[in-house]
């Protein structure tokens, strides 16, 4: 008696989800927004755009690490230059084989 009470409730579970599987398909096809061609049409337009969007922030970020990378060389430069102050800046020459 207890298994086939289980056997009932595992068979109506199968059968709901069996139901509900069927029901958002149908929903699925009925509500569909658009056909496949739109579908790729707009896709493509939405890449290109994203494309597009990452080029020009690519360019601003380039452009700043080149700013700030000039700024750091010329206070890196300014620092090499005066040194310290505590102890006298020798230059080397490097000498390639």
């Amino acid at each position: 008696m207890k298994e086939n009470r289980k056997a009932q409730k595992i068979a109506q579970s199968v059968g709901l989800f069996s139901l509900g599987a069927m029901v958002g398909s149908l929903s699925a096809l009925l509500f569909a927004p658009a056909s496949g061609k739109a579908v790729r049409k707009r896709l493509g337009n939405q890449i290109l755009q994203t494309k597009k969007q990452l080029l020009k922030k690519a360019d601003i970020l380039r452009d700043t690490a080149v700013e700030k990378f000039g700024d750091t060389r010329q206070w890196l430069l300014k620092q090499m230059k005066n040194g310290n102050g505590k102890h006298p800046v020798r230059h080397r020459l490097i000498h390639h084989a």
